[in-house]
């Protein structure tokens, strides 16, 4: 599947977040970059044909139509596309979309990734065909129609031609060192803000029941043979996770004790705790043990931060 294509059967949930999403910023921002200072007119054989083609946070629909939701879960600001021609061989479309900052780069990239690193910009996955990766605050797609020898070759070469003029790499969030590396499926970690795409990934419920916003951080990670969910979640202060761990237990747990650990269904266990402006939650852990140290050890490295 094209990261252009993925699957939009969110919930309703999804277009009142979108509404609500705000680009939150401090100090000076650098200019964006344009996509013609880092793809010469010519590269290996390939030419650019026709103009660049723009789209920002409304126009992105007349694009790829409702895949562009995906983007604006995150701090999206443009799109750039630039589509490369060679005699006989397929064309070749680059994308490169300004996610306002590395971490929203990184969050893009993280939603659908599946495969193994690729060696290109600061993460990248190749698929038959298509090669996406994120360098400092962009998030470029290179597809073709096909693959062919060349073309594949071609798709590394832009990529790392890409990564060199791009000067700031970027740095992944600080909220992901504190995933317990024991198990870790590491291809599965997803960073995001919003409810609706916690939703994509492990539906919890059709209301924000843990007040998610573009404030706020989260990471959802799968462990073991990929059961058992992790979700990490930090917002501005305690008083708002607290808040939020309140609505959520009181929903989702309908508060059956205040012991943090849970037997939902079968040999289903969930654990959950806030800690300062963080909550913690184990989803589908095997057994009761699991759940509580895998809490328990998040719960130890958020304090070490203090």
């Amino acid at each position: 599947m094209k990261y252009s294509e993925i699957k939009t059967g969110l919930s309703g949930i999804l277009t009142a977040a979108i509404l609500v999403f705000t680009v939150c910023s401090s100090g000076e921002e650098e200019a964006p970059m344009d996509i013609s200072s880092l793809i010469p007119a010519t590269f290996n054989g390939w030419r650019i044909e026709g103009d660049i083609e723009n789209y920002d946070r409304e126009s992105i629909f007349k694009y790829m139509d409702g895949a562009g939701e995906i983007y604006r879960m995150y701090d999206y600001r443009r799109l750039q596309v630039v589509r490369l021609m060679r005699k006989g061989q397929p064309e070749i479309k680059v994308e490169m979309f300004d996610m306002g900052k590395p971490s929203d780069a990184y969050g893009v990239f993280s939603h659908m990734r599946e495969g193994v690193e690729a060696g290109v910009g600061d993460g990248s996955e190749y698929r038959k065909s298509l090669l996406c990766f994120w360098r400092g605050r962009y998030f470029f797609c290179l597809v073709a129609e096909e693959e062919t020898p060349e073309v594949k070759e071609f798709l590394f070469n832009l990529g790392g031609l890409i990564t060199e003029s791009i000067e700031s790499s970027g740095e992944k969030p600080d909220i992901l060192n504190l995933l317990p590396g024991d198990n870790l499926i590491v291809n599965n970690i997803r960073y995001f803000h919003l409810m609706s795409t916690l939703n994509y990934h492990y539906f919890l419920a059709d209301k924000n029941i843990l007040n998610l916003d573009s404030t706020a951080e989260a990471v959802l990670a799968r462990y073991g043979a990929g059961e058992t969910y992790l979700l990490i979640v930090k917002y501005n202060d305690d008083k708002l996770s607290r808040d939020a761990y309140k609505t959520f237990k009181s929903t989702y747990l309908q508060d059956k004790n205040d012991r943090g650990v849970y037997q939902l269904s079968g040999d289903k266990w969930l654990s959950a705790d806030t800690v300062g402006a963080f909550i913690v939650i184990v989803f589908d852990a095997g057994d009761e043990r699991t759940a509580v140290a895998t809490t328990d050890s998040v719960k130890a490295k958020i304090r070490d931060l203090k």
